[in-house]
């Protein structure tokens, strides 16, 4: 307390006088004056000090960043660059008082890297803010001389450059296109590639997550360099673990909504068994689970793709998952083995022989709403589209009675419709072990009246959905042939 008491008497006492020479003619002496100001602000992280005008203080950043000499506006800049931290964070202010362009203006005196650095970093806070104020910043003409910065020898500048660009890439699907156009890839990855300090591979790393976040994707053409490099990053075995959770982000982002030539580039990088080995062991949850997603958004690909993850050994890591206390990893293992389910038969037989079945079922009738509803889709892709044999294990296992409970006005169109087929399925399959086994009736189609799924398909005749309908008749309970899931099986995340 009593620290603060004299912090407080010093204040009183100094601020006044620092007020008075606010109004001195000459620029140095309120350029110097005010970062003293902003530093009594940042430093107890008000809004402002008591009976000093923001607007006033910023006029003069101003007019020290367009007029000074370079010690000037260094210093101004750097006061610029405090606001970051003052409460409320001011950043509009900063914008209205016209300080971006001179800011801009200064990014490109090469001679001056400790300028280039304060302003870049004045500009990166004031690209945290909204995405009009980071509109401000394109408008000024920001993005070439920050992707200039990126080759400067100077590490700080070089690093708050990567910094900037990374939050004006987030700054809208059309800022992110901006600076994708104005040639960002190629000198972001080189500081990827030569970048030794994990400071900076953390910073990179994120701007370029950022960068591939943008939806719908950039054209592929722009991103896809930046698949191998990525790769490399992960496959580093000691490699830090915020770099690898943006590395796999990335990697998701380049993969999104199946994104075909996207899932082939990262597949052909040899990026898959690194990402087995991620979601299955990391010591970090967040690593995990990106890892994870990143698998998820490639087995959502084509049955090449999912053979690949296969044959590294992803269906006994994905197992493992399901038992995570996190109801997301559960959700997203379940996805993911939907997915290889809906492979073909040899990828299905797969996941039978992993045992994971069992486990399945059970999270189907016991876990979270958003996780059972993951893992009926591998028992609805499994009976849906399996062979004999395998339908025939699944019904071993006690799934009939979990589809049969989806059998109800409220459940999603596309989970009822599989759901539907599944169960058309399993009376086929029924039809087949009565022939096969010369029994007086289908044993499959006493398991759908046991579990009112006979009476539950019948209600549905006046479903709203067209297709629902159309699903539901005399067929659905005699099942003369196998039916395709049609636009059920793969499911993207």
């Amino acid at each position: 307390m009593a620290s603060i008491s004299a912090d407080a008497a010093v204040e009183a006492a100094v601020v006044p006088a620092l007020q008075q020479l606010l109004s001195s003619p000459h620029l140095d002496v309120r350029v110097y004056v005010t970062s003293a100001l902003c530093s009594i602000a940042t430093s107890r992280r008000q809004r402002v000090v008591v009976g000093v005008s923001m607007t006033s203080l910023l006029g003069v950043m101003a007019d020290g960043l367009k007029r000074g000499d370079a010690a000037i506006q260094l210093e101004a800049a750097t006061a610029v660059r405090k606001l970051h931290v003052i409460e409320g964070r001011p950043i509009q202010e900063a914008v209205d008082a016209a300080v971006i362009e001179p800011l801009v203006g200064l990014l490109s005196d090469s001679s001056r890297p400790t300028l280039q650095r304060e302003a870049a970093w004045a500009l990166t806070n004031i690209a945290s803010g909204t995405s009009e104020q980071t509109q401000a910043i394109i408008d000024a003409g920001g993005i070439p001389p920050l992707i200039q910065l990126l080759s400067s020898p100077d590490y700080g500048a070089r690093r708050q450059a990567v910094w900037a660009l990374g939050n004006i890439a987030v700054g809208g699907s059309a800022a992110c296109d901006l600076v994708l156009a104005a040639g960002v890839m190629e000198p972001l990855l080189k500081v990827l590639r030569k970048s030794t300090k994990v400071s900076m591979l953390r910073s990179a790393s994120r701007t370029l997550a950022n960068l591939c976040s943008r939806q719908p994707l950039p054209p592929f053409e722009l991103v896809s360099p930046a698949v191998p490099v990525v790769a490399e990053l992960i496959k580093r075995p000691d490699q830090d673990a915020r770099v690898l959770r943006q590395g796999c982000l990335a990697l998701s982002y380049l993969t999104e909504e199946g994104s075909d030539e996207g899932i082939e580039a990262v597949v052909g990088s040899g990026v898959c068994g690194r990402l087995v080995e991620l979601m299955g062991g990391h010591d970090s949850h967040t690593v995990r689970r990106h890892a994870l997603c990143a698998f998820g958004k490639i087995v959502a690909g084509n049955e090449v793709h999912t053979q690949e993850m296969v044959d590294c050994g992803a269906i006994p890591s994905l197992k493992a998952l399901l038992s995570s206390p996190r109801r997301n990893v559960r959700k997203e293992a379940s996805r993911a083995i939907s997915n290889i389910m809906a492979g073909n038969r040899e990828q299905r037989q797969a996941v039978i022989d992993s045992g994971v079945v069992p486990q399945v079922i059970i999270m189907a009738t016991t876990d979270v709403p958003s996780v059972q509803e993951e893992a009926l889709c591998v028992i609805i892709n499994g009976v849906g589209l399996g062979s004999q044999a395998q339908v025939e294990y699944l019904v071993g296992c006690g799934c009939v009675g979990p589809l049969c409970d989806l059998l109800v006005d409220g459940t999603e169109v596309a989970i009822l419709g599989g759901a539907l087929v599944a169960i058309h399925n399993f009376l086929c399959t029924g039809e087949e072990v009565q022939a096969r086994d010369g029994l007086p009736q289908s044993p499959y189609r006493n398991l759908i009246q046991e579990a009112d799924g006979q009476n539950r398909t019948s209600q549905l005749a006046h479903h709203p959905d067209g297709d629902i309908r159309n699903r539901v008749g005399p067929r659905e309970v005699e099942g003369h042939s196998r039916h395709s899931l049609g636009h059920h099986g793969r499911h993207r995340q």
